[in-house]
C-alpha cells in the first residue's frame, strides 16, 4: 500500500516512564477566591436583574418588543452561568506515574497548501526529539510534496480517494499503520521539539484517548489577532481558559491540531467521525460516550498560521459552525455522558446560537424608532441604571474568570463579525443539507473585496440610518410624534454608537488583506553577505522559507547573485537572488529570494522551525540566524 519512491522509517517502541508530580501547577488561592466571588456576584445580580425585568419592567401592549429582548437577556445571563461553570477551576491535570510503552506516529494531513507552509511544519516533525515516524498524508497528490518528503526523509502517503475529508485522510492513514499513538498536527501548525515528551506522559492512563494542546500562532499580525503588538488573538479565552476549565468534568473536547491520540480507542469508536465536517468534535462526543478520557494539556506544543485575511476566518468559523449544527443533529438523542459532560457539549456546540441573541440586540433600537414603542415599562433612570450595574458586574465577573485572557471589546468586535455566519450555520439544524468539507486557505495572498457575509452589515448600517432619520422626524413633532422623548433620544444615540461599531467591523473585514505568500519572520539580526563588492556584515531585517529583506550600506544590482551565511546557519552559504534595492536614508534595503527546488529552501524551513522553539531545539536563540542588532541600532 506504499506509493512508490516512499521512505519508510521503522522506530522501536518507546518507553517513557512518568512520575507524577505530587500536586497541580501553583494556584493563588487568594486570587482564586476572588475571582469565584465576583463570579457569584455576578450570579446573584444578574439573577436578580431577570426577575426583576420579568416581575415589573416587561411593556405588555409590546409583547412583540419586549419578550425577544427578554429571552436574548435571558440567554445572555445563562452563557454567562455556563461560562463559569466551565472556568471555575483551571488547574491542569498531573499526569500519573507509570510507563507508556508503544510505537508512535505522526501524521501531518495536507491538500493544498504552499511549501512556505508545509516545510516549515515537516521541519518541526523531524526535530522533535522522542523516537518516531513522520507520515505527510497528501490528499493533493502532489509531486513536489512526494520530493519534499524524500529529501527530509519522511513517508509520504496518497489514498485512492479524498472521500471523507481530513477526517478520511487519517482513517487511511490509521487503517494501514500499527502505531499505538500518533501524534498529530495540521499542516500549518509547527511542532515543538518536545512535543511528545510533553504529552505523552498522560496516557500512562490507560483510558486517556485524547491528548489535546492549545493552539497558538507565530503570525501575531493575523485577521484574528487584536492587533495592538500583543499575541492575543480572537480563540484566547477558549483555548487558556474554557479547555482547561473542562478538564475538571473530563469533556476537553479533540480539536485535531495539536493532539495525539490513542489509537486503540479511535479505532474502538469506528475510527474518525466522517459524518460532520467537524471530524474532531465529534469523534470526541463518542469518546465520551464510550467512557474514555481526554485531557487538554496547557503548555505551547506548537505554533501555527492563523488566517490572515476575513475570507479565510470566517470560512473556518462556518465550518466549524455547520460542523457542530450537524453534531446536534445527529447526536443529542444519544446518552454516554454524564450531567456536566452534557453540558459542557452544550455549552461548546451552543456557542453559535449567541449570533441570534446579538441580532435580536442590533433590531431593537431600529424597531424603536420605527415604531415608537419601547419593550421595557420603567422609569428611564431606574432601568439605565438597573441595566448599567448588572453590565459592570457581569463584565468583571467575565474579565475575572477570564484571567487575563478575556477582552470585552475584541470579544464583542469579533462576535459581530461572525455573527451573519453563525446564523447562516444555524439553518443547518432546520433543513439538512450536504455540506462539503472546504480547507481553510493558508500561505495565499489575499484580495480586497466584500465577502458576502459583510453586505448584511452594510444593510444594518443602512436600517440604522434610516432609523435615526425617523427618530429626528419624530423629534421634530411636525411629520411624526413620539410618546417618549427621551427613549427615543436614547435610542438614536445607542444606534450611533452601534453604527460605528458596525463601520470598525466592516472596515477590518475589507482592509486586513496580506499580500504575502509566507509569513515575514522579524530577525534584526548580522549575517555575513557576499556579492560583487566583496564580503561583509548585512543586517537580515525578516526573512520566509522563500527569502527576506536585508539592509546594507551599498546598491546591489537587481537578478544579482549573492550568497549570505551566519555562524549558525546548516549551510554554509545560502544562495539567493536579489529581486529590488531602494534606498532608505543612508541604507539600501534588498529584497532577496530564495530559488525554487533549493535545498537551502529546506535548510532555511529547519532554521526557522528551530526558531519558533530556540530553548527547546537546544540552540542559543541569539545564535539562531547571527548576532542581534541592540534596538538602537
Amino acid at each position: 500500500m506504499r506509493a512508490e519512491g516512499e521512505r519508510h522509517v521503522s522506530p522501536d517502541e518507546v518507553t517513557l516512564l512518568t512520575a507524577a508530580a505530587g500536586s497541580s501547577a501553583p494556584t493563588n488561592n487568594g486570587r482564586e477566591r476572588v475571582v469565584h466571588a465576583i463570579a457569584l456576584l455576578a450570579v446573584a445580580v444578574g439573577g436578580g436583574y431577570l426577575t426583576w425585568r420579568v416581575a415589573f419592567t416587561l411593556n405588555l401592549d409590546a409583547l412583540w418588543l419586549a419578550i425577544p429582548l427578554l429571552l436574548a437577556e435571558a440567554h445572555a445571563y445563562l452563557t454567562f452561568c455556563v461560562f463559569a461553570f466551565m472556568a471555575w477551576d483551571l488547574r491542569p491535570v498531573t499526569p500519573p506515574a507509570g510507563a507508556v510503552r508503544g510505537r508512535i506516529g505522526f501524521f501531518i494531513p495536507t491538500y493544498n497548501e504552499p511549501y512556505s507552509v508545509l516545510a516549515l511544519t515537516i521541519a518541526g516533525a523531524c526535530q522533535i526529539r522522542l523516537a518516531h515516524e513522520t507520515w505527510v498524508l497528501d490528499d493533493g497528490k502532489r509531486e513536489w510534496v512526494r520530493e519534499l518528503c524524500q529529501r527530509f526523509n519522511v513517508r509520504y502517503v496518497i489514498r485512492p480517494d479524498n472521500r471523507g475529508a481530513k477526517a478520511g485522510n487519517l482513517n487511511y492513514a490509521l487503517a494501514m499503520s500499527d502505531f499505538d499513538f500518533v501524534g498529530i498536527v495540521d499542516c500549518d501548525m509547527v511542532p515543538s521539539p518536545a512535543f511528545l515528551e510533553d504529552m505523552l506522559p498522560y496516557f500512562a492512563d490507560e483510558r486517556v484517548a485524547i491528548v489535546q494542546g492549545p493552539q497558538d500562532f507565530y503570525n501575531v499580525t493575523s485577521f484574528q489577532h487584536a492587533g495592538d503588538g500583543t499575541p492575543w488573538h480572537e480563540q484566547q479565552t477558549f483555548y487558556k481558559v474554557i479547555q482547561p476549565g473542562k478538564n475538571r468534568w473530563n469533556a476537553a473536547f479533540w480539536c485535531g491540531s495539536p493532539s495525539i491520540i490513542r489509537t486503540t480507542a479511535i479505532r474502538a469508536v469506528g475510527g474518525v467521525a466522517t459524518e460532520t465536517i467537524t471530524e474532531d468534535l465529534h469523534t470526541s462526543l463518542r469518546i465520551h460516550q464510550a467512557g474514555w478520557k481526554t485531557v487538554f494539556h496547557h503548555g505551547e506544543v506548537a505554533k501555527g498560521v492563523a488566517p490572515d485575511d476575513y475570507d479565510g476566518f470566517i470560512l473556518q468559523r462556518l465550518r466549524w459552525a455547520k460542523g457542530s449544527m450537524q453534531v446536534i443533529r445527529r447526536e443529542w438523542r444519544r446518552g454516554g455522558l454524564t450531567p456536566a459532560q452534557r453540558l459542557n457539549y452544550m455549552a461548546s456546540t451552543g456557542t453559535y446560537f449567541d449570533a441570534y441573541r446579538k441580532l435580536i440586540m442590533l433590531l431593537i433600537p431600529p424597531a424603536i424608532l420605527f415604531t415608537d414603542q419601547l419593550p421595557v415599562r420603567a422609569p428611564a433612570l431606574a432601568f439605565l441604571g438597573a441595566w448599567a450595574i448588572q453590565f459592570i458586574v457581569m463584565n468583571a465577573a467575565n474579565k475575572a474568570l477570564g484571567r487575563g485572557h478575556y477582552r470585552f471589546w475584541h470579544t464583542e468586535m469579533f462576535d459581530l463579525m461572525k455573527l451573519f455566519a453563525f446564523v447562516n450555520a444555524g439553518l443547518v439544524l432546520v433543513v439538512e443539507r450536504s455540506i462539503h468539507f472546504k480547507v481553510t486557505p493558508k500561505g495565499e495572498a489575499g484580495k480586497r473585496h466584500f465577502h458576502p457575509f459583510v453586505v448584511p452589515y452594510l444593510a444594518l448600517l443602512g436600517l440604522y440610518l434610516l432609523a435615526i432619520s425617523i427618530g429626528t422626524f419624530r423629534l421634530d413633532q411636525e411629520v411624526w410624534y413620539t410618546r417618549n422623548e427621551p427613549a427615543t433620544i436614547a435610542a438614536m444615540i445607542w444606534s450611533a454608537a452601534i453604527m460605528v461599531v458596525l463601520g470598525a467591523v466592516v472596515s477590518r473585514s475589507y482592509r486586513h488583506i496580506t499580500r504575502r505568500r509566507a509569513y515575514r519572520f522579524p530577525a534584526n539580526k548580522r549575517v555575513i553577505c557576499r556579492d560583487s563588492h566583496g564580503r561583509g556584515p548585512v543586517v537580515l531585517l525578516d526573512v520566509t522559507v522563500e527569502g527576506g529583506r536585508l539592509r546594507c550600506d551599498h546598491y546591489i544590482e537587481r537578478g544579482e547573485q549573492i550568497e549570505l551565511s551566519a555562524p549558525s546557519m546548516d549551510r554554509p552559504r545560502v544562495p539567493v537572488t536579489v529581486l529590488d534595492c531602494s534606498s532608505e536614508g543612508d541604507a539600501w534595503i534588498v529584497r532577496v529570494a530564495v530559488a525554487d527546488e533549493s535545498e537551502a529552501r529546506d535548510d532555511l524551513a529547519r532554521l526557522l522551525s528551530q526558531w519558533l522553539f530556540p530553548l527547546q531545539s537546544g540552540r542559543d536563540p541569539s545564535q539562531l540566524v547571527g548576532n542581534p542588532i541592540p534596538v538602537a541600532a
